[in-house]
Order: C-alpha cells, then structure tokens, then sequence
C-alpha cells in the first residue's frame, strides 16, 4: 500500500506545472527621475531645478603592508555626490502626463508642480512595464512625438 501511495505522489509530481510567460522587456529607455528644488511655467516654458546623484571617484591614499613592508598606495572609491542642474523645456514640445498616461494641462499641472518633489521625464510615451510602479499622483513629463 505504501508503495503504491508512493508510486501516486512520484507520477503526480512528473505532471508538468505550467510555464509562465517569458517576461517582456519594456519598450523604449526608462524614464530619467528628477528630484525637484524649483520649478516656473513662463510663457509655456517649464524652468525645472533639480538635483542628481551622480558616481565620481574620489582618490584615497592608504598605507598597506605588502610582503611585510609598509607601502603608500592611492585608489579611486565611487562615490555618490549630488549635482544640481537647470533645464527649460518647451510646452510646445513636451506635455505633462500623470502616471495613468491622461494628459494635463498647464493650468491643472502648475499646481501638482509645485506640490511634488520628483518627476520623471521620458522620451516618449511610458512603458506600462515602468507605469505601474508609479503612485497615481506621479507627474511625467513627456517629449510629444
């Protein structure tokens, strides 16, 4: 009986499980994050200051002991320094978009603007591979096709 039993369990576990889909790579670049320090809408130009994290490497000298000899050597260490940058984007030429893809207005984006403190811009329409990990309050800005 007990092999029997055991025969079940080790045919039930050959049946194949069903293979999932491959995953699909999201289409186009992903969009840029921008931390805002200060944005203005002037004459349908977007003014937007942000600031970025970008890697230098920093050089550092440290005494080793090599061979049982102390020795001076210097190397480079990553290191993670904020940059702050200005950029004007036309409204002409790009459109500000919530998460969920609708179009805003100027008149309806200004204030949103104003309340958040990152944006991400993107070359074009957003990915809903990327889409779906933003809240709903998201603000896109996007360069029209």
């Amino acid at each position: 009986m007990r092999s029997l039993l055991l025969a079940l369990l080790l045919v039930g576990s050959l049946v194949a499980a069903p293979v999932p889909d491959e995953p699909v790579a999201p289409k186009g670049a992903a969009p840029t994050f921008l931390t805002l320090n200060s944005t203005s809408i002037d004459k349908n130009v977007l003014t937007v200051t942000s600031t970025r994290y970008v890697t230098v490497n920093e050089v550092v000298t440290e005494m080793v002991v090599i061979g049982g000899q102390n020795i001076t050597r210097s190397r480079a260490v990553p290191k993670q320094v904020p940059q702050t940058q200005q950029a004007v984007y036309s409204l002409d030429t790009h459109e500000i978009r919530t998460a969920e893809g609708k179009a805003l207005s100027t008149e309806t984006a200004i204030p949103m603007l104003k309340a958040t403190s990152v944006i991400l811009l993107s070359d074009g329409p957003l990915d809903p591979a990327y889409a779906r990990l933003l809240a709903k309050d998201t603000l896109i800005l996007v360069k029209k096709k």
